[in-house]
């Protein structure tokens, strides 16, 4: 994989290998620097935050109340999102 300046980069999941060998964090680095090919760069994988569906509901709720937004379709136009992902988020918090 290349990264920026064309540089090849080797992701290494720290977390996984923290949580599977139950080490720190410093030692995870080192791990990193002895198992990486030469002439890669070192990336870690970052986790995700977990998306809460009921508060983008909310908020979405919000712009329709408040007279800033009409309808779904606004909300994606003025959430630079699709219609689609705003209708997932509605359904997604109904289910939850």
């Amino acid at each position: 994989m290349y990264g920026p300046k064309g540089k090849r980069v080797f992701t290494l999941d720290t977390s996984r290998i923290k949580d599977f060998l139950d080490v720190s964090d410093a030692c995870v680095a080192r791990l990193g620097k002895v198992f990486s090919p030469p002439g890669y760069a070192i990336r870690p994988i970052l986790p995700k935050d977990r998306i809460d569906y009921r508060v983008l509901a909310t908020e979405y709720q919000k712009l329709l109340s408040d007279g800033i937004c009409r309808d779904r379709a606004d909300i994606a136009r003025h959430r630079g999102v699709s219609r689609a992902w705003i209708t997932m988020v509605y359904k997604r918090a109904k289910g939850i």
